[in-house]
């Protein structure tokens, strides 16, 4: 897999990958604490 997305930088660059991941990361966080503070809660 690495062969095919190897033009990607997220891929071939440890920083940009860690950038992404800590991105995603942040954003699946601040889904859950709006949830949680709007009271909704989902299994």
């Amino acid at each position: 897999m690495k062969k095919q997305l190897s033009d990607n930088d997220s891929i071939t660059q440890e920083v940009v990958g860690n950038a992404h991941v800590e991105n995603y990361a942040l954003k699946m966080f601040l889904y859950a604490d709006n949830e949680d503070r709007a009271g909704r809660f989902h299994k």
